[in-house]
């Protein structure tokens, strides 16, 4: 019928109510009597005793609800609230509904949207007339197990001081998947001041080696209590409906690829307690190796029990599609190849060989559950791999790249105007050449123009005496310009000398300079350190890196 759960989906609903302890339907815990709720609120009798409360009933729904967010939160904690009521020494979970909180991997709070939500969350449910309060919190440890951090103790104390009846319930998403059934805690702190009587230890729980501190200095400010859990015929229906959706994705999956980074990062925190025991004459080296040897074999059994799960469902698939009718595959064909048919290599034992999967299927379904920059990376490996001589195609057509003397080249100029350039010509390579030409040819170079009226020119570069000097060091970058040589010879001469005498200047300042520098470097260390001044280096501009850009390219 439809709608109605499988026969499988119903074997694997029971086996998750056996393995949680889920109790059958019970409608009458459901009912909400608000005097009664009132009075016990009045009457206070958990200030008395810090103990009162023993235990925590859970519906399934609400269960069902907290491992799902806890679960879409992965490695980040997420945090929810839980409503309910109080019946005796015990706290009734009726229901429960998430924040809008953002959390990391260690921690969670609750900010200002977090509170104005559930104000209106909780208006909003008395409004439809359900009027349980609220009465916990419940956050998630991935990864590292059910106890409260230093945190949480200060956030349910504050809550129990303020929200009475109040607790906590911390659910370990990665441990559920790894373990096959939910890892919860339910706790409440004791009231400041209290003194809690010596209690007997405790079961062990693994604890990750970097949440060891934090889990004991705070330990004995909380108790734990008990948990059950409980549903109704209405929940039944509801859960029959989550279960039948979803149940499928619990079958196909395999905790061992869900949780592989869960499984490495225990055996390397194993590891490091390992490494951290000591020297076997120690007085804690038989309690700690005790507690190494229960972590690893809880972390084997949890692995072994995933494989066991992993080869029974993979020997159930393959023996079903043979022995239902396909009408993809003929009758003849489904029997020749069943291996339940072919000869066994023994005659005691019948072994099983896995369907052949077409490489074609095996690429795509390979393709299909990785990230698109893996999925890249893997086609472009493929490609160079199967198609050797063609990795041509994948590298960049470099036939138009060009470098600085490309540049240079091709926008080169004999003379250049000293007007600014317009802006068709004032583009980077423009730039370029026009720099390249005024430390090229106004620096270094020294022209001839006596004969300039007979169209004759003399180049040549200027020797280091000639540049130290500065003769040559005449400013000619037009046809205009050329003008000027018609001048007499004396102005030539009286600028050649000013411009010499600039030079010498230059040059004594830069052997002045270089004094004073050997005169610092002579210096001890703590007379540098001892005077009172000191000479910094100014910071280069754009131009002088520039140019300093030049000379390196010219030289």
């Amino acid at each position: 019928m439809k709608g109605q759960p499988s026969s499988s989906a119903q074997i694997a609903q029971r086996n998750w109510m056996l393995e949680n302890s889920v109790a059958d339907s019970i409608d009458a815990i459901f009912k909400y009597d608000k005097e009664e709720q009132q009075m016990i609120r009045n009457v206070k009798p958990w200030e008395k005793d810090p103990h009162y409360f023993k235990e925590v009933k859970v519906s399934s729904i609400a269960l069902l609800k907290m491992v799902m967010h806890a679960r879409s939160g992965g490695n980040i904690e997420v945090m929810g609230l839980m409503q309910g009521r109080v019946d005796a020494n015990t706290l009734i979970v009726i229901d429960s509904f998430a924040l809008p909180v953002e959390g990391t991997e260690t921690r969670v709070n609750a900010q200002a949207q977090a509170y104005e939500f559930m104000t209106n969350y909780s208006e909003g449910c008395e409004a439809v007339g359900r009027l349980e309060k609220v009465v916990g919190w419940y956050h998630s440890h991935p990864g590292y197990g059910c106890w409260l951090s230093g945190i949480d103790v200060s956030t349910q104390a504050l809550n129990q001081q303020f929200q009475e009846p109040f607790v906590a319930i911390v659910i370990d998403p990665i441990r559920t998947i790894s373990a096959g059934k939910v890892d919860i805690g339910a706790f409440r702190t004791y009231p400041k001041g209290y003194k809690p009587p010596d209690e007997p230890q405790s079961e062990y729980q693994t604890i990750p080696l970097n949440k060891i501190e934090d889990f004991g200095v705070h330990c004995k400010q909380y108790y734990s209590l008990d948990i059950t859990y409980f549903k109704s015929s209405l929940d039944t229906k509801i859960f029959d409906a989550l279960w039948n959706t979803y149940w499928v994705n619990t079958l196909c999956s395999n905790r061992l690829i869900t949780n592989s980074h869960y499984i490495t990062s225990q055996v390397y925190d194993l590891a490091a307690k390992l490494e951290q025991i000591g020297n076997k004459n120690s007085s804690m080296f038989g309690e700690k190796l005790q507690k190494a040897v229960k972590d690893g074999e809880k972390l084997g059994c949890e692995v072994l029990h995933g494989m066991i799960v992993h080869a029974v469902k993979n020997r159930k698939m393959i023996r079903r599609v043979y022995d239902e009718p396909n009408p993809f595959m003929p009758e003849i064909k489904r029997k020749r190849e069943n291996p339940a048919n072919k000869p066994s290599s023994s005659n005691n034992t019948r072994q099983f060989k896995s369907r052949a999967i077409p490489p074609e299927q095996r690429i795509k379904t390979r393709l299909q559950a990785v990230d698109a920059y893996t999925r890249h990376k893997m086609m472009i490996n493929n490609y160079v791999t199967y198609y050797k001589g063609s990795t041509t195609k994948l590298q960049r057509d470099t036939s138009n790249d060009k470098n600085d003397f490309d540049i240079i080249r091709e926008n080169h100029r004999f003379l250049w105007s000293d007007t600014e350039m317009t802006e068709s010509e004032a583009n980077w390579g423009a730039r370029l050449a026009k720099r390249y030409y005024d430390k090229l040819f106004k620096e270094y170079c020294i022209v001839d123009l006596t004969k300039y009226k007979q169209n004759v020119y003399a180049m040549r570069w200027r020797t280091e005496k000639e540049l130290f000097s500065g003769k040559g060091h005449k400013t000619a970058s037009s046809s205009s310009s050329s003008d000027d040589t018609s001048d007499d010879e004396e102005s030539v001469e009286e600028e050649y000398k000013n411009i010499q005498d600039q030079k010498l200047s230059e040059e004594e300042k830069r052997k002045i300079d270089e004094e004073v520098a050997n005169k610092a470097s002579a210096q001890s260390a703590s007379e540098i350190w001892s005077s009172k001044t000191a000479v910094l280096e100014a910071e280069k501009t754009a131009d002088e890196e520039f140019d300093e850009f030049i000379d390196d390219l010219l030289l």
